[in-house]
C-alpha cells in the first residue's frame, strides 16, 4: 500500500500538468496575498525620504520576482511530500548563541563574516531559516511532514542548508 501511495503522488507531482499549471497557478495566488498584506505596511509615504520611497516603490514591482519564489517553495514541498523523511525550518530567534554548525553570519550589506574568538554573540536577526531532515519511515504521503522538532526522530537532524544570521556587535571579519 505504502509504494502505491508514494508512486501515486509522485506520478502526479512529476506531471507536465502539475509543473506547468498548477504550481504556477498556485505560487501566483500566494505572491498575491502576499503583496495584499504587507502592503499597508508600504502605503504611509508620507514623511518618507527619498531612498526609503524608492523601496516601496519597487516593492510593488516584485510580483514576478514572489511569484518565483513561491514555485521554488512549493516544488521544495511537493519533493519533500514524496520522502519518508521529516523536515524542519529552523528560525533562530534574536539572542539565540551563534552556532557555526548551522548558521551562517552576514553583514547588513549582504557580506559573509567569519566569527572569530570563543565568546558567541547572540543572533540579532535571522534571514533565512535552516533546513534540517530527520530520519523517518512513514507508511503513507503525508501533507504534514515539516515539524517542530520530532519527538519520534530515531537519529540527530541531517543539516541540509544552515540558516543566514544576522549578528549583534561581533569580532568579525569579511570573507
Amino acid at each position: 500500500m505504502r509504494n502505491l501511495d508514494f508512486a501515486a503522488h509522485t506520478s502526479l507531482f512529476q506531471s507536465d500538468f502539475f509543473q506547468r499549471h498548477v504550481i504556477p497557478a498556485k505560487a501566483s495566488v500566494l505572491a498575491d496575498r502576499l503583496i495584499r498584506t504587507l502592503n499597508p505596511l508600504f502605503a504611509q509615504e508620507e514623511g518618507l525620504e527619498d531612498s526609503d520611497r524608492e523601496a516601496v516603490e519597487g516593492w510593488s514591482n516584485k510580483r514576478t520576482r514572489l511569484k518565483e519564489v513561491f514555485e521554488h517553495a512549493l516544488r521544495i514541498k511537493t519533493q519533500a511530500t514524496v520522502s519518508k523523511d521529516l523536515f524542519e525550518m529552523a528560525l533562530y530567534s534574536p539572542e539565540t548563541p551563534f552556532d557555526k554548525e548551522v548558521m551562517e553570519a552576514e553583514t547588513m550589506e549582504g557580506d559573509k563574516m567569519r566569527v572569530l574568538g570563543s565568546n558567541m554573540p547572540g543572533v540579532k536577526l535571522c534571514l533565512v531559516p535552516a533546513l534540517h531532515v530527520y530520519d523517518h519511515d512513514r507508511k503513507i504521503v503525508d501533507y504534514n511532514n515539516f515539524v517542530q522538532q520530532p519527538s519520534s526522530r530515531r537519529s540527530g537532524p541531517i543539516n541540509l542548508t544552515k540558516a543566514i544570521v544576522i549578528l549583534e556587535s561581533v569580532l568579525a571579519t569579511t570573507s
